[in-house]
């Protein structure tokens, strides 16, 4: 509820209380865990700008509420989506923080504890995670990626279109990931 204390990483009461909920989608699972995105104040002074919330607990059963991402925070290490082992951190997020603004979007949850949200990066960058169910995030998009090369829809079917914008996000029970996208690129208009 608005107003209520606000947990930290480790689960404990923190001196935040949640100031608002994010607007986009809940996760909600058949296990009966939960995942959300809010903003968090002390007083009348925002505290932060955004940060998921969720009663996941990387691989047990659930429990408590905990804060598990946090606007300025940094991303840590974080995985291709065949990594499963979780062995090569991919380089291109070393040293990236989560937007110290509004950093979440989407926050879905599937029956395997897997949790898919969209982050905001320092960078500028828009980037869509899953997390495994041990909690270790996995990249499954970032906006600019490249969509085609060559793109046989692009003037002359030589140019390269990249992944301008996701919509309609959707995770199975399996982890795979669907979505919706815009396109770019040198002759390509989709």
């Amino acid at each position: 509820r608005v107003g209520n204390t606000a947990p930290d990483s480790a689960r404990a009461p923190s001196a935040d209380v949640y100031r608002t909920f994010g607007a986009r989608a809940i996760g909600f699972n058949n296990l009966g865990h939960v995942a959300f995105s809010g903003s968090l104040r002390q007083g009348a002074t925002q505290t932060v700008a955004s940060a998921i919330f969720t009663d996941v607990n990387g691989g047990s059963s659930g429990g408590s509420l905990k804060r598990a991402f946090a606007a300025g925070d940094p991303v840590g290490n974080v995985y291709a989506l065949s990594d499963t082992g979780n062995t090569t951190p991919l380089a291109e997020f070393a040293g990236l923080n989560y937007s110290s603004g509004p950093a979440f979007g989407t926050v879905l949850l599937n029956q395997s504890d897997q949790m898919l949200f969209s982050a905001n990066l320092s960078s500028g960058g828009q980037t869509y995670f899953r997390t495994d169910p041990a909690g270790n995030l996995h990249r499954v998009v970032r906006i600019g990626d490249v969509a085609f090369s060559p793109d046989p829809l692009s003037i002359g079917g030589t140019g390269t279109s990249t992944i301008a914008g996701v919509s309609n996000i959707a995770m199975n029970a399996l982890g795979q990931v669907a979505f919706l996208s815009n396109i770019t690129g040198p002759g390509v208009s989709v």
